[in-house]
């Protein structure tokens, strides 16, 4: 198993034949945030935007016949828990896989790294070590009233 590429973005384009590839729209990194410099912001607050965390690996010969899971864990940057979802490939083209996770609201309430951790599995069993995304927020408290 390796990881061919991992990249939170905006959002991905798949054409109908997976062997075509996918599209990764505004891929990105650092993510800025200005609002009013009154507001007051939870440090649970999520921004109303879809965002994509995109993942391709290519597997092994032996592989490919079995099942493959990625898990997929986002954590604030204090440390707690943002999301953990389960996806099981579907489509195997040329001893590759891709995985695409789709969030709904981006994670605003909190300055810091925004960590991502990919796991995949084959056969319930962890077929490379956990790769981690960071993305940086910053809340800027700057616009006028």
């Amino acid at each position: 198993m390796k990881l061919l590429i991992a990249s939170p973005c905006q959002m991905v384009i798949t054409d109908k034949d997976a062997g075509y590839g996918h599209s990764l729209i505004a891929i990105f990194h650092h993510i800025k945030v200005r609002v009013p410099e009154s507001a007051e912001i939870p440090s649970n607050a999520l921004l109303p935007r879809e965002w994509t965390i995109f993942s391709k690996w290519l597997l092994d010969p032996a592989e490919t016949a079995r099942k493959v899971k990625q898990v997929t864990e986002g954590f604030w940057p204090n440390g707690d828990p943002l999301f953990r979802q389960e996806l099981l490939a579907s489509q195997i083209v040329d001893n590759q896989t891709a995985f695409i996770i789709r969030n709904m609201g981006f994670p605003m309430g909190q300055n810091g790294i925004i960590k991502i951790v990919l796991s995949i599995f084959v056969d319930d069993k962890l077929a490379h070590e956990p790769v981690e995304l960071n993305v940086a927020m910053e809340l800027i408290k700057d616009l006028p009233v």
